[in-house]
């Protein structure tokens, strides 16, 4: 995590925190990213003349500098660590108002070993906030798009989310996504082939979306959550497992489904959390809905 003065790392094993002193202040909006048992620093966004990303080495307790990115000034920036190399995504940071097309989002690739990036070829996407690496190729699974509106029409809507190839830089849309405001539970979790955004879930191995269902008795507005293997973890102990036909889950509809059976009692307490996401003009975000935040102990579903 940062703090003031650089990061701060936990050990369990000791219960003890420990202070890494950057040798320079850290911005204030900025992305950690793990990466060979490195820690790479990332600006959210980048202005023409600020330094180059930097790098932590918790081995030799050393920072240096990443090579500095062909991108140049951009905002939205996001790092996401391929087996490829390191993939940088980002926006131009065109004129608003006044601009003839939209910011779209551009990548490049430094792959590992190597000192010099290279520019993959540009996007027809804007998103580019949520991407995850799925073993074998990046997806930002958020839903919707925008079409310009009616000052600075595109005359198309053109998609937040997409995927993308880094070995070959080739870009392509998500398939068959739902519409936006369909979904089920609004739990948000996206690590590696699977992405609970938006009501739904995302599986890229199968390439399939399946709705959330809210367990009984669970909040409307879902807590953290985090993947653990195939099974979704919501923070007050409630576990919703990826489910097949073969599996124990009753529950199943499909080739992929989702497990919600729950069981136990329910203690709630509550408390409220913002979140804001990332947008498409500088210094301009894109407004997510608070939530709040119930906590649900000793619920977890009753097949696993």
């Amino acid at each position: 995590m940062t703090t003031a003065g650089g990061l701060q790392s936990y050990d369990a094993s000791e219960d003890a925190w420990t202070r890494h002193q950057a040798p320079t202040a850290l911005p204030d909006y900025v992305e950690l990213v793990a990466a060979h048992g490195r820690v790479i620093v990332i600006r959210g966004e980048r202005g023409r003349n600020d330094p180059p990303d930097t790098v932590y080495d918790p081995a030799t307790e050393t920072w240096s500098l990443l090579p500095l990115d062909p991108l140049g000034p951009a905002f939205d920036r996001t790092l996401t660590s391929t087996s490829h190399g390191l993939v940088l995504t980002g926006h131009d940071m065109l004129p608003q108002p006044g601009s003839q097309s939209p910011s779209y989002l551009r990548a490049a690739l430094l792959p590992r070993g190597s000192e010099r990036w290279q520019l993959l070829p540009d996007s027809h996407q804007l998103g580019g906030w949520r991407w995850t690496w799925t073993g074998g190729r990046m997806v930002d699974p958020t839903l919707g798009g925008a079409d310009g509106g009616d000052t600075n029409g595109y005359g198309r809507t053109i998609p937040y989310g997409g995927v993308l190839e880094p070995a070959s830089g080739e870009w392509g849309r998500l398939p068959n996504p739902p519409a936006e405001f369909t979904g089920g539970w609004g739990v948000e979790a996206i690590t590696g082939p699977f992405a609970a955004i938006e009501g739904w879930v995302y599986d890229d191995v199968d390439q399939t979306w399946t709705n959330l269902p809210r367990p009984d008795g669970a909040p409307d507005q879902p807590g953290s959550a985090v993947w653990a293997g195939d099974r979704l973890i919501v923070v007050g102990a409630w576990i919703l497992t990826m489910a097949t036909r073969s599996s124990r889950c009753p529950t199943a509809r499909g080739p992929t489904s989702i497990c919600p059976d729950v069981s136990g009692p329910l203690q709630v307490a509550a408390r409220c959390r913002c979140r804001i996401g990332a947008g498409l003009r500088r210094r301009r975000r894109r407004p997510v809905r608070s939530r709040r935040l119930a906590v649900a102990h000793s619920r977890t579903c009753a097949h696993w």
